[in-house]
């Protein structure tokens, strides 16, 4: 995986996830664990989602004083909701429920 995390940016990284456990021989075991893929599949959206509120924020740093305030403290929110689903979708496909 080292690899491929080196190669590419986090929405390539989910898609290439969503890809992986979609194969016939992987989804048996994520599938049969409900909630483990609810996890999966939650955290998987919410690391997509943050990525775009970040990308977002990223692209308009030009508005006013307070905007910023407000922007930079929602982008901080992102990155720690984001933190936290990557690390509910490790523990998911590394088994450590």
């Amino acid at each position: 995986m080292e690899s491929v995390a080196s190669q590419l940016n986090v929405q390539e990284l989910v898609s290439w996830v969503r890809e992986f456990i979609q194969h016939p021989r992987r989804l048996g075991p994520p599938i049969e664990d409900e909630p483990g893929w609810n996890v999966l599949t939650s955290a998987m959206d919410l690391i997509s989602d943050t990525e775009e509120a970040i990308g977002s924020y990223l692209a308009n740093r030009g508005q006013a004083v307070g905007y910023r305030y407000l922007a930079l403290y929602g982008v901080l929110q992102a990155m720690y909701m984001q933190q936290d689903a990557l690390e509910g979708l490790v523990r998911v496909l590394t088994g450590d429920d």
